[in-house]
This record gives C-alpha cells, structure tokens and sequence, in this order.
C-alpha cells in the first residue's frame, strides 16, 4: 500500500513539474511579458518593450531585453533584469519584490528647464500598478551593475552632460523604517573619476545619511554650474570624501579633500596648487543661512603674471576659513626668489578687507635688483648687507584699488655707496618703516668717514617726495625740509650746525645732470674763521698765513653749479663783531661781497680798527690756480696806543694817530711776489720807545727823549720783492725833525738812511747829545742790521751845513 501511494506521489510531483514547466515556458512568459509592459506603460507613459519574460526558481522573474522609450531618447534600458518576490502577498493583490536587480542598465537622465527630471517624473510621481490596476507594486531592493547613466541638464545654456560608467547600485528598504544604499560608479573624463557612495535614509525621521569618497575627481568639468556666480572651477584633480546629513530642513556636510595640481586663472592672475581642506557644511532651507568652517593645507602654491613680483613660489601653510573670516598665521613662499613667512587674515567676509603680514631675511643687493627690475625704483647706490623686511598689507580682493601697505626694513651692519661718492656709508643700524608712499625712521645709525651719524626722518609721495630729515654726529647737526620734483630739490628748511659753523639755507637744487648740480639758494652761515676750512676753502687758502679768526656772519643769494662754487653768482653780506688778522683786531665789520665768473668782487669793506675806521675794496680771481688779488684800503684815525696793546709793542710807551691809503696785490700761494704802495700819515706820534727810534734817540739826544712828539709824519711806500721801502719818509715835531729813506725786509733786515734836522728849539733846549752837538744843526744817521737789533753811524750832514753858511753870507 505504501508502495502504490509513493509511486502515486511521484507521478504526481512529475505531472505537476511537467505542468509548471508548461506554464513558464508556454503560457506565463507571455502573460507576464504583456502584465510587465501593459504596467509599466501606464504608469509611466512611456513606449515599453520587453522581450521575454519567464520564471527562475533561483533568480525569480527574468526579464529580457526591457526598454522604456520616449519619441526623443531612451530612458532605460537593460539586457538582462531579474526580480524575485513573495508569493503569499500575491493572494492579497500585492507584489512584493524582494530583489530587482538590472544587469547592465543603460539609463539617460534628464533636467528639465522646471527643475524637473524625467527619471522622478517617469517613475516616482505615481504607483506602479499591474494587472489592470488589480495588483499594486512593492520594492524592497534594487540593483544595478555595469550600469551607465547619461546625464543632461537643460537648465544650463548650453546644456551640461555627462556620461557615468560602470555603475554598481545596491538600494534596499531596511525595517522598519529605513533605505539604504551603495553605489559605485566612474565618471567619464581624460582620466576616469570613479567614485563610492553609501546612505540610509530614516523614512520616520524624514533623516538621510551619505558617505561620498571620489578620487580623480576634475572639478573644473562641472564649471558650468558656477557661472552664474561668476566663479571659475579650477583646472585639476581633486580626491575627497564627504559624510552628508540631512534632518528637519537643515543640511550637514563634513568634507576632507586633497588636490594634486590645481590651476586657477583670475584676471592676471594664474596659480598653482597642491593642498588639502577639511570642512564642516551647515545649510538651513528654512532660513537660506549657510554657515562652514574648516582649514586648507596649502602645499607648493605658486601664483603668476603678478604685477611687479611676476609670480610666488612654494606657497605653503594651513589657512582656517568660515563664513565670517578667513585666517592664517605660518605661510611661507618664495617671493622674487627671496624666502618670505607671513600672516593673512581675513577677519570680515562680508565687508571683505584682508590683512597680509610678512616676514623675510634678505640680502640687500638683492633688494636693490628687486627694486630695479619689478618696482621700477633705482636706488644710485650699491648697497651690501643682510636685511630683515617686515610687511603688511590690507586691502579689499573684490575692489580694483590699491591695498594698504605698511611694512619696514632692518639691518645691523649693512653698507651704503653712493655712486657720486666713493667714500661709503658703514655699518648702517636702525629700521625704515614703510607705507605705500610714505618712508620713517629714527635713530637709523652709520659710519662715514670713521664718524658716526645717526638720522630720522620721514619720506612723503615717492613720485614727488617731500623729506623732514634730521641728521646728526658730533660734528653735524642738520634738520631739513626738502620736495623732490622732476629731480630739482627745493629746500623749504636746511638748518643745521657743522662744527662750530651755523647755516640756514632755502632754495632751489636741480640734480638732472649729476656733473653740474645747479643751484638757486639763499641763506645765512654763521662760521668761525679758524676752523671754517672745509667749506671755505677757497678763501682759508687766501688768508692761510694770515692766522685769521673770529665770528663772521654771512647772508647771501648763490646760484650756480655746486660742484664749481668759484664760477658761481654768489652775493652776500658778510659781517662780524670782531675779527682777528694777523693778531689785530677789526670791530664791527661788514662786507659787500660779488662773485661773477669766477672773480670775486669786494664792493665795500667797513669797520672799526683801534679807534679808527678801515675801508677797503677788492678783487679775488678765484679761477686762476695762484689766486691774484688786489686790495685798495683806508684807514683813518687808527690809535697807536690801542693798536700796540694786540702787538709785541704792548709794553711800550708809544702813541698817535695813524692815517693810511694803501694798495695790496699778490697770489695768494706766494707771498714773495706780493706787491704794495700807499701812504702813511701819523699825527702826534709818540715813537721813541720803538727799536728803530730809541737807538736814533740815543744818539740825538742826552737825555730822555720820549716826550718828544712827532705833531706829523708822513711817508710814500711801496712792497715788492719781500721788501718794503719808502724814499720820503718826514718826521716833525717841535725839537728834531726827520727827513729819509728807508727799506725793510721780509726777513726783519733794515736799510735806512735818516737825515736828523734840530729845530731852533730844539737846539735851545740843550739836549742835543754830544755827538749830535758836535755835528751840530744838521746830521745823517746810516741804519743797518735788523728791525730788532739795528745797527747806526752817524756823520754830520755837509750839503745843509755849507748851505746854511751860504745862507749866512748872501
């Protein structure tokens, strides 16, 4: 029995297999096949093909060759589709598909100019319903893979696509209340982006979870989406990753990126650059309000077609950015080959003014070429040296205007030539504070010419600068005001003190050709006449021997070149309380002094010299190497008794008044080609005291004889050959007069030949020294020797003694 119901069982199962087989393969293929297409159709308006359809106890329904088609393109298609689902919700109308899963899909995805898209439009905006409306459709899971997608977005002119290959889909309905998926794909460009994605999304919640990892990722080829906003997507690979969220109308994203050669253009601007970002995204849909933070790792940046620098190098550093601000505190980069670390901050997005700070050590020969070559700056100078540049910038990047700079320069031993100097400027110490147009220092300090200076100052407008300068060392101290205009230094203030000289100078300098500095200036000097030699040498080298000092004061007006003062026009009004020359002291002097073509003019001397007053004229030739001169003088009522007191002749009792025209001409390197002639008149001379007269008075008189008063005396004279001689030299006073030659030399040599006349008077007087009394009325006194130790003879006079005999008898 139990045999018959097993063989009973079998054939049943055989006659049920042969059945189904039938049905799959005869009847259900093309009932499905009709549902499938009848059923997508509808629900989608789309023409709807299908080849086959049949089941498969391991896949489930087998799909061959499904394709949904509009009259422009294919929206899907696929060559092989299988879905496996439950049949007890069959009984209940519903078709639960726990697996769909397309192998090699083909899938063209559209944006409409609405925001629309034709997948969501097609598939998604209503249910899919089968068997004319009587089953509803249910899926748990879906799959793709090999799958490729064509991407069009219309709502861009022209529109944007892009193709996506080897798509791996894995979407599926987690219970109770979540979808999830993982995809992975390539992106189709020069070389492939592939990326990976997974999510959930909690259907309760409304929340939705993504992981995005992409690599080779061009950014630029997505351009097109920032246009609008006037952004331009750099030129490069990007690999990054994103952790994206979404709840209760807000989106979250958390991004970390690194980029491989990353090209930027703006304007004239072009960069380069490595780096890596890590961000954090937050965005209210309710409220529009986007707020993100995060840091860019900048590695090996380098901008180009830079104004004046031309490009920056090796630009690396971590810059912390948000929404409000952007910041960076250690950046470094290679500027015109010069190693610079800096400081950027951007502290306001919104009013957008960024704040660069720098730092540099550099060589200062490099800083010249810099200048030279990028900045159009010459400095005519060769500098050497280490220097340490500090710099600041602060500007508005999305205004054209020039950016606020302010910086400064330090060096501890740095070296300065001028090229119109040889001599250098040395161990220069200090800091130079900049702006865009504007330099300070102070206290900057330097060796030149083993003195030590230091200097302050401020340099305004570099196109047209004004400098307040103030230089000082122990011998100098100078403060000037000063605009520099196309070359041509006007000096508003150039007072100073240099030495124990004062000056005060305003004017006009022009510079264009460094060979002929031309001058128009005016202005006062104060200077002491013994140590004035640097700047007046010219005329020191005229009175070198003439052991000149004193305090003189000078006004004038100059204009020339400053290189050449002999030729310049130069008028000015020299005057001095008291002056010294040659010992004598000359009070309250004053000078009217000209200066054309090289000669110098003295208009008009005046002063007061011992009681009396000089006054001179004169001429300078200040070409001529042996400088000639020539003087004209006058002097009137000069006091014998007060000239002695500045002489070796202070101790003596002598006196009178001395009255002088004279002439004076020389070279003023060779005092034995000098030349003079004048007058001499003394009234009331008391000379007896003088070598010369006391060894005459010895032999006169047999007494004291200083009382003796010459009321008058008067003399021709002239100086050539290093001698001084006179042929009419008279001497009268009421006792003796004196009538004669006489000549003096340089070297203090005396040749003279006095006739000695006594008046009645003075023979009555009794006084008359023996010898003189022998020889009586007339005599002739013969000098010789030396001014200080002179020599006489003394004979009587035969020419008068005969005529006075004569005289007698006629």
């Amino acid at each position: 029995m139990k045999k018959i119901f097993f063989i009973i069982l079998i054939f049943l199962c055989v006659l049920a297999a042969a059945y189904l087989i039938y049905l799959n393969e005869i009847i259900l293929p093309e009932k499905i096949r009709i549902a499938v297409v009848d059923g997508l159709s509808g629900a989608t308006g789309k023409n709807v093909t299908l080849a086959s359809a049949k089941l498969d106890i391991f896949r489930g329904l087998v799909l061959k060759d499904l394709a949904a088609v509009d009259e422009n393109s294919n929206i899907l298609t696929s060559k092989d589709v299988s879905c496996r689902f439950l049949i007890l919700p069959l009984l209940k109308k519903q078709i639960v598909i726990t697996s769909l899963k397309f192998d090699s899909p083909e899938i063209f995805v559209e944006r409409f100019p609405d925001n629309s898209i034709n997948i969501v439009e097609t598939f998604f905006k209503k249910p899919l319903l089968f068997m004319k409306g009587e089953y509803s459709l249910t899926i748990l899971r879906i799959i793709l893979y090999r799958g490729s997608v064509n991407f069009k977005d219309d709502t861009l002119d022209p529109p944007f696509t892009k193709e996506i290959k080897n798509m791996a889909l894995d979407g599926r309905i987690s219970f109770p209340d979540k979808v999830k998926f993982d995809a992975e794909f390539d992106i189709s460009s020069q070389l492939p982006a592939s990326l990976k994605s997974s999510g959930e999304y909690k259907i309760r919640e409304k929340e939705l979870s993504l992981d995005i990892k992409a690599r080779d990722l061009a950014i630029s080829e997505f351009g097109a989406y920032f246009k609008k906003a006037n952004i331009e997507l750099p030129d490069g690979k990007i690999d990054a990753s994103a952790a994206l969220y979404f709840k209760d109308g807000f989106f979250y994203a958390d991004i970390d990126m690194t980029s491989l050669g990353l090209i930027f253009s703006q304007d004239k601007i072009n960069a380069n650059l490595n780096c890596g970002l890590k961000a954090k995204v937050k965005y209210s849909f309710n409220n529009k309000e986007l707020t993100y933070s995060g840091d860019l790792d900048m590695k090996n940046l380098a901008l180009s077609d830079l104004d004046y620098v031309g490009k920056i190098d090796d630009i690396r550093g971590k810059v912390a950015f948000s929404e409000a601000k952007l910041s960076s505190r250690n950046i470094t980069c290679t500027v015109l080959g010069v190693p610079v670390m800096a400081m950027v901050d951007l502290p306001d997005l919104g009013n957008p003014i960024m704040k660069i700070d720098a730092a540099a050590g550099l060589d200062l020969t490099t800083l010249k070429d810099i200048l030279k070559n990028n900045f159009y700056i010459n400095i005519p100078a060769e500098i050497t040296g280490q220097g340490e540049l500090k710099l600041m910038l602060q500007y508005k990047p999305v205004v054209s205007e020039h950016p606020i700079i302010n910086g400064s320069l330090g060096t501890a031993g740095a070296t300065l030539r001028l090229e119109y100097n040889k001599i250098p400027l040395e161990h220069v110490k200090g800091k130079i504070d900049f702006t865009r147009n504007q330099l300070i220092w102070s206290e900057v300090a330097f060796k030149y010419m083993d003195a030590d200076y230091k200097t302050s100052g401020v340099l305004t407008n570099f196109d047209k600068p004004g400098v307040d300068l103030k230089l000082s060392s122990d011998r100098l101290a100078l403060q000037s005001l000063l605009a520099i205009n196309d070359k041509i230094i006007t000096l508003s203030k150039f007072d100073g003190r240099f030495d124990n000289s004062e000056f005060s100078i305003q004017g006009d300098i022009d510079t264009k050709d460094p060979s002929n500095v031309a001058a128009d200036v005016s202005g006062l000097v104060k200077f002491d006449l013994d140590t004035a030699k640097e700047p007046f040498k010219k005329i020191m080298d005229i009175l070198k021997n003439s052991k000149a000092s004193g305090r003189m004061t000078a006004s004038f007006n100059l204009k020339g070149n400053l290189s050449d003062l002999s030729r310049a026009a130069i008028d000015a009004e020299v005057t001095s309380e008291s002056l010294f020359i040659y010992g004598l002291k000359i009070d309250d002097f004053s000078m009217g002094y000209l200066q054309r073509n090289g000669i110098m003019n003295i208009a008009r001397v005046s002063s007061s010299l011992y009681g009396g007053v000089l006054d001179a004229t004169g001429m300078v030739d200040l070409i001529s190497k042996d400088l000639p001169y020539q003087i004209n003088a006058d002097i009137k009522n000069l006091k014998i008794e007060k000239i002695k007191k500045d002489t070796v002749f202070k101790d003596m009792d002598i006196s009178g008044s001395m009255q002088a025209h004279f002439g004076v001409k020389g070279f003023s390197n060779d005092l034995s080609r000098l030349n003079a002639w004048g007058k001499i008149s003394i009234l009331n001379g008391r000379l007896w005291q003088l070598n010369l007269f006391r060894g005459m008075g010895a032999l006169l008189f047999k007494r004291d004889f200083n009382s003796v008063v010459f009321k008058e005396g008067s003399c021709d004279f002239f100086i050539k050959e290093n001698r001084a001689f006179t042929n009419n030299l008279i001497m009268k006073s009421d006792l003796l007069n004196i009538y004669g030659t006489l000549m003096a030399g340089f070297d203090n040599s005396i040749s003279a030949s006095l006739k000695a006349e006594f008046t009645d008077e003075g023979i009555d007087a009794g006084n008359i020294s023996d010898i003189a009394g022998a020889i009586e009325r007339y005599s002739i006194m013969e000098i010789g020797g030396t001014l200080k130790e002179p020599k006489y003879k003394i004979r009587p006079d035969l020419t008068s003694i005969v005529g006075d005999i004569a005289d007698s008898f006629f």
